[in-house]
């Protein structure tokens, strides 16, 4: 399962009980590439490399640079000063990350549903021709997509990664 219509509240169910959390407010400068690298390299993935249950960081990092991308380029269209929320939650059997934004927001039903019928080409424009929905298909990652394009608009990508046991 990839997509799921599980609400947060489920989401966090899964990951167990809460064991710490955190929360980043990151500020959107010239380059994206940038400070959406810098976050992941200095914080998530040195945060990431301390939890026994995570086989492969990348697996998580990779879907959340392009949801960092994603938010700076299509929620922000590439407006500089804008904040992202980052939040994360490590629970007993899992991990949450959720990318909160105030951006223009975007009906994602019709994405979602073209990827989980391999008609992906269709919205290759979303950045790298969809990878980062193409990442959570192949791996084995919830994630769930709430956004708006009425008042008040924004976005939050919510993606639980479930450790994985030997």
């Amino acid at each position: 399962m990839a997509f799921t219509s599980a609400s947060l509240d489920e989401l966090l169910e899964m990951i167990g009980p809460e064991i710490s959390s955190e929360e980043h407010v990151l500020t959107s400068t010239d380059d994206c590439n940038l400070w959406v690298r810098q976050y992941t390299g200095r914080v998530v993935e040195p945060m990431l490399s301390k939890i026994e249950g995570i086989a492969d960081i990348m697996e998580i990092v990779s879907p959340l640079q392009h949801a960092l991308d994603n938010t700076y380029h299509r929620a922000y269209d590439s407006e500089q000063g804008r904040e992202v929320k980052v939040r994360h939650v490590f629970g007993q059997k899992g991990y949450l990350v959720q990318i909160i934004d105030e951006g223009k927001g975007f009906e994602p039903e019709p994405i979602i549903k073209a990827f989980q019928e391999g008609k992906e080409q269709r919205y290759a424009h979303y950045n790298y021709n969809g990878w980062m929905f193409r990442t959570l298909n192949k791996n084995d990652i919830l994630a769930r997509i709430d956004s708006s394009t009425k008042p008040p608009t924004g976005t939050t990508v919510s993606i639980a990664y479930l450790y994985k046991t030997p």
